[in-house]
């Protein structure tokens, strides 16, 4: 079915996914997990069309890496950049928990506006 759509448009476009969306008070967080950081490219693709999304008003988009210990289903450290207004945020690398923190801060921020 998804080739059947893809083919519909011309230049190599192809629907994407994406890993993770939140909506509080039409505020928006995108999530997208990628394997390695150099996975990631913002100019191209993919990266390109999420990061375009960000530059909408109250579109967050946070790009993230983890880094799973020894035989851990949870990860231990986080890299992870955000985007705001197509502006994106050095690597950083936090450990999962602060990430989780992170998360939670949008979560409560997102909270207190109406939309």
């Amino acid at each position: 079915m998804w080739d059947s759509i893809g083919s519909q448009f011309d230049r190599g476009i192809h629907p994407t996914d994406i890993d993770g969306l939140a909506e509080v008070n039409g505020n928006f967080l995108i999530l997208e997990q990628k394997g390695r950081k150099d996975l990631w490219d913002g100019s191209k693709g993919q990266g390109k069309g999420l990061v375009e999304l960000s530059c909408y008003p109250r579109i967050t988009l946070v790009v993230f890496v983890p880094h799973y210990g020894a035989g851990g289903e949870i990860p231990q450290d986080i890299h992870y950049r955000q985007y705001v207004a197509g502006v994106g945020t050095a690597w950083q690398s936090v450990k999962f928990n602060t990430f989780l923190s992170r998360i939670r801060e949008w979560f409560l921020l997102a909270d207190k506006s109406r939309a």
